[in-house]
């Protein structure tokens, strides 16, 4: 048995010992432990230093609030600064402390990622009291249900307590609540699992550590991370809330830790974390810590409390086993170097403090709901005078908030507000939850005094320190708000408080309410900084997830891509395309190649892969009407079977692409790979803000395979796709597009005539005194009701004056 961890109780597994190094020492632990609760053991509680300072960093909190144990990991998986607090410990694990700032590895990360989706009717974060009771009520409703929790196990704080529910100990409902869930085909349970990012329309980013608690023995089949997007009707926010810390002088020293996470280490792990205790309180919530470390064998010597009275019951409980209570008196400072070594107690008239040596300062100022999930959505936040924390301020659409994270802070209390939540989320879903089960009872908890707002006892602001991690202090708030800052976000970015991994979780709030202390003004009305995702540090690995060496960048190949190898085509990147550049035969060059396949096409036919071109397929009645405002040239008049091919501008009258339309009904642009998304979000534009041009749909068909055959010999005799006679190609014509001439038949006069590119029927080119071609009539008329293999083909002049009506084009003047 290690020296600070009791001879029973916690949830490890007692039976089988890890082995594990820190900072080159050896140590051992259990599974279930974490890396913190395993040097706790060992009374280890330096972990590194600071980053400006080079002040001695510890262990200060239970997960990841922990404002200053930051490591490295170096076995299994290099990772530079993770919280020890939240490490599961596993065999072979290697890890050394910091200064305030890690390495990157410099081996590749051969383990995998990946990203699933999740659909929902509930979505609930947090697996504490709260939200085990939500979750429990929408399941039985037959709602479909997601439930993540950040913990390996579920429980919330119901982990490092000795509370009771339903008359026995509240881990024993825990463990049938779970049973329960996984009895429903439509609940889907993670564990290990942050939600740290919440954004519109019930879409929530979450993280998944599928096998770090492995270690060395992970499955290889397996990803090691998983990003959950999650898409749900309702989000109920049940992620607890976190003890907030009091500022004082040399409050950063190892050995100084809030009071709830002491109690977890006891309850959750076995774990003292100190051997001599004094506990500094502004709440009730410290004196369940202070009774249950001297249950456990630790000589707690005084309970500090800065309110003028403290609670009764907790007070006789203390003297019951000993413990003296100091009412109406602060800690204002500390001693020692590697660790506290004792705390210097001040009256309420001051005068020169009391020394009470110890190695476990306990602090406890009051709670901070977790609203970052709620706030991420918008949500405002209103501040409670009397918890002197921000609470949810208004009822948000498909957003609730249960539990310590609504303000409810007793337990039988979260159990009620738990079901509250899950009904009200039900009924908005519009999912008949009659009927429904009542919530469990817990047993009743002592009546509780309100707590004192304490930001900071008055002292020297140079070693009062707010971010532990930043190493910032009171004083360089107080620097801050004389250069003029008055808003918390500037205050913020001046001090970089909050913006390292705490991300606000125990520095905003007391920053914010030592600022509005300096300008005099409520804090309520000071408001506090935006939290904003990630709620805890996401690794960039499990973000890019499987998009990343040869898939970082996917290449695409078109259907006949092996018809293209087998005959020795040259590629060239094409955005993701591999796009055929050339053929060469041996001995041949590019130019050689190019040379050689413009010859045969010319002479005869060729097929061109126009598979890697973007396309875009506009549908609905009014699809014409949407193409011809979207290019210069008509469109709405092109006949069934044939294409044009047009200009596209932008808002400056600028050539923006140009790429061939067929006709309705089915209307397709294709448009160059590069162009699509930006044309496709025009299209999208003129859809949404268009009237006219309703119903008209633009998906992209970026993936339909296109072939185009050009060349003097592809027009061959046969029928079109209306059923008529095609036109028979003339001897001698080389492809339209490739401006072959040959002679007009319309005319007795043997003008040449140029077939080239269509354009627009009501562009006209005709120069005054052109005469007419023979053969062609007097009468428009005539030109527009003959038939398709009758109809005259106009000359070099007639094609200056206007549009061939029977094949739907209109060659352009030369």
């Amino acid at each position: 048995m290690t020296e600070f961890r009791v001879p029973s109780g916690g949830r490890i597994d007692r039976a089988t010992t890890y082995r594990f190094t820190f900072g080159g020492t050896s140590y051992t632990g259990h599974p279930g432990d974490t890396l913190a609760s395993a040097l706790l053991a060992h009374g280890v509680h330096a972990t590194g230093t600071s980053i400006a300072l080079g002040r001695p960093r510890g262990i200060g909190a239970a997960w990841a609030e922990d404002p200053g144990g930051l490591v490295q990991i170096e076995e299994p998986f290099p990772e530079p600064m993770l919280l020890a607090t939240t490490v599961e410990l596993v065999d072979g694990l290697s890890a050394r402390g910091i200064p305030g700032q890690g390495r990157l590895a410099d081996v590749p990360d051969s383990a995998r990622y990946d990203a699933k989706h999740a659909h929902a009717d509930l979505l609930v974060v947090g697996a504490g009291p709260a939200g085990l009771v939500a979750a429990l009520t929408a399941a039985r409703a037959g709602a479909r249900v997601v439930l993540v929790d950040e913990q390996s196990e579920p429980g919330g704080a119901l982990l490092g307590s000795a509370d009771r529910v339903d008359r026995g100990p509240a881990l024993d409902w825990v463990a049938a609540a779970t049973a329960e869930l996984a009895t429903f085909p439509d609940v889907l349970h993670l564990q290990r699992t942050t939600a740290f990012g919440h954004y519109d329309d019930g879409f929530v980013l979450a993280l998944e550590r599928r096998t770090d608690h492995f270690g060395s023995a992970a499955p290889r089949h397996r990803s090691r991370q998983r990003v959950w997007r999650i898409r749900a009707g309702h989000v109920l926010v049940a992620a607890g809330a976190h003890e907030r810390p009091v500022v004082f002088c040399d409050n950063d020293r190892p050995g100084i830790m809030l009071a709830a996470s002491a109690r977890t280490f006891l309850h959750r792990y076995g774990v003292l974390a100190g051997r001599d205790a004094v506990v500094f309180t502004t709440d009730d919530g410290a004196y369940a810590a202070a009774v249950d470390l001297a249950d456990a064998g630790v000589r707690v010597h005084a309970v500090v409390d800065a309110r003028e009275v403290a609670p009764l019951h907790w007070r006789a409980e203390c003297e019951r086993r000993g413990i003296p209570v100091r009412a109406g008196q602060v800690v204002a400072g500390t001693e020692g170097t590697d660790r506290v070594s004792a705390a210097l107690v001040a009256g309420p008239d001051g005068g020169e403090p009391e020394r009470i040596a110890c190695d476990l300062l306990l602090v406890s100022g009051g709670w901070n709901p977790a609203v970052h999930l709620f706030s991420q959505a918008r949500g405002r936040l209103h501040h409670d005078d009397g918890l002197g924390a921000f609470v949810p301020g208004e009822t948000l659409p498909g957003t609730s908030v249960a539990g310590s994270a609504a303000g409810v802070f007793d337990l039988d209390g979260c159990l009620r507000d738990g079901a509250r939540g899950a009904l009200g989320a039900l009924a908005e879903l519009g999912i008949d939850a009659r009927g429904a089960t009542p919530p469990p009872v817990a047993d009743s908890d002592p009546e509780r005094t309100p707590p004192r707002v304490l930001w900071r006892v008055p002292g020297d602001e140079r070693t009062q320190f707010v971010d532990i991690q930043r190493d910032a202090t009171v004083a360089d708030i107080a620097r801050a708000v004389g250069a003029g800052m008055r808003g918390v976000e500037h205050v913020k970015r001046y001090t970089t408080i909050g913006t390292a991994h705490d991300q606000g979780k125990t520095s905003g709030v007391i920053a914010a309410g030592i600022t509005a202390e300096l300008l005099g003004v409520p804090v309520g009305q000071l408001g506090t900084t935006t939290f904003r995702p990630p709620y805890t540090p996401v690794a960039f690995a499990a973000l890019a997830g499987r998009n990343r060496g040869a898939l970082f960048d996917p290449e695409r190949v078109t259907a006949v891509h092996d018809w293209h190898v087998a005959r020795g085509a040259v590629f060239e990147d094409v955005g993701q395309w591999k796009r055929p550049r050339y053929y060469p035969l041996p001995g041949e060059d590019m130019d050689a190649a190019v040379l050689r396949e413009c010859a045969a096409v010319r002479g005869g036919v060729g097929i061109l892969d126009g598979s890697t071109l973007g396309k875009i397929d506009v549908q609905g009645p009014d699809a014409p009407v949407l193409l011809d405002r979207l290019y210069t040239n008509m469109m709405s008049t092109l006949k069934v079977g044939m294409v044009r091919y047009g200009v596209l501008c932008g808002a400056t009258g600028w050539c923006s692409t140009t790429a061939p339309c067929c006709a309705p009904p089915r209307t397709g642009t294709s448009l160059h790979h590069h162009r699509r998304r930006r044309e496709g979000a025009r299209l999208d534009g003129g859809v949404a803000a268009d009237r006219v041009a309703r119903p008209a749909g633009a998906p992209h068909v970026g993936h339909r395979a296109v072939g185009h055959v050009p060349g003097g010999r592809a027009a061959v005799p046969g029928r079109d796709r209306r059923g008529l006679p095609r036109r028979r190609r003339l001897e001698g014509a080389s492809a339209s597009w490739r401006g072959g001439t040959r002679t007009c038949p319309a005319s007795r006069c043997g003008s040449p005539a140029s077939a080239s590119r269509a354009s627009s029927p009501t562009r006209s080119t005709s120069t005054p005194g052109t005469r007419r071609p023979c053969g062609t009539g007097s009468s428009r008329r005539a030109s527009r009701t003959a038939s398709p293999r009758t109809a005259p083909r106009p000359c070099t002049c007639c094609a200056r004056r206007r549009p061939t009506r029977s094949s739907g084009r209109t060659p352009t003047a030369p």
